[in-house]
């Protein structure tokens, strides 16, 4: 097979050569076409951003898209396509801190990996993408109300950030600036109104967010609760809430990723409605090939 790596020039280039192809596979492919339609200027690429195309002779194959330093996204592409395309993105950009897609693609590329390197040694998080299209409200609610996030709740909303990042492992967890990304990030929602908290008796006792607001959906993320305050049906009842109000505002559906190692959590969405779609990878610091 003979397989060509192309860079496109901006994103709309990379959009209009890719958003038919990644849409026939709207699952595996959830996450960067999310990413992709929130792109608000395709008419250049921001700082660290890059797209890149792959073909098996004129046939588009597979892409991979990086709007965040060092962090690719890889769509679904066969094992071949998948190893040649992460080999290209090596040669031209070097070792990414992270790389995330469909079981598939990532799994070549770590089985291609071992093989070629033997001192190769990863660090995956096995994940789960799922799909809402009606809500199943708890049959015993959380006390407390949901509430949209506003300027005095920052102090709280950075830690549960901080602690949603750690516990769940991902790779802004290991920023040597996390604590100022963190503030960042929380500036960033309050300013976009899209988080929310659990308040119970006027305290914050679990937050959710709305990501990647694209045609096709949106997404929930940043779902925590701090330990002292887990047990209680907080998180779960909130994200049955925010997905409501998603749905009401004309989205066709929700969808959030979970790690598929906590069976408690996957239990938890399943029981409000979110259905099991495909399997994605989260490979972290992959080591250079040699």
């Amino acid at each position: 097979m003979t397989y060509r790596f192309a860079i496109a020039a901006t994103p709309q280039e990379f959009y209009d050569a890719a958003w038919n192809n990644l849409s026939r596979n709207l699952m595996p492919n959830n996450m960067i076409l999310g990413v992709l339609d929130s792109l608000s200027d395709k008419s250049v690429w921001q700082t660290d951003a890059t797209g890149a195309l792959v073909f098996e002779g004129e046939t588009l194959v597979g892409s991979m898209l990086q709007t965040r330093p060092s962090r690719p996204l890889i769509s679904e592409m066969s094992p071949e396509a998948a190893w040649f395309a992460f080999e290209q993105w090596m040669n031209k950009f070097g070792a990414p801190e992270s790389i995330f897609g469909p079981a598939q693609s990532v799994n070549a590329i770590i089985q291609n990996g071992r093989s070629r390197n033997s001192s190769w040694i990863e660090s995956v998080t096995p994940m789960m993408a799922y799909e809402l299209m009606s809500v199943d409200f708890p049959t015993k609610p959380a006390r407390g109300l949901m509430r949209f996030a506003y300027a005095g709740d920052e102090e709280i909303l950075e830690k549960f950030v901080l602690g949603f990042y750690i516990d769940c492992n991902l790779p802004e967890a290991r920023s040597p600036t996390l604590k100022d990304d963190v503030v960042k990030v929380v500036k960033r929602f309050l300013q976009n109104q899209s988080v929310v908290v659990w308040e119970l008796d006027g305290t914050p006792v679990a937050i959710a967010a709305e990501i990647r607001k694209a045609s096709f959906g949106s997404t929930v993320s940043l779902v925590y609760t701090p330990p002292e305050r887990r047990g209680h049906g907080y998180a779960s009842t909130l994200v049955a809430h925010l997905s409501q109000h998603i749905l009401n505002q004309g989205a066709p559906r929700c969808l959030l990723f979970t790690d598929a190692n906590n069976p408690t959590s996957n239990a938890i969405y399943q029981r409000i409605g979110y259905r099991y779609q495909c399997d994605h990878v989260l490979l972290l610091n992959p080591p250079p090939i040699q």
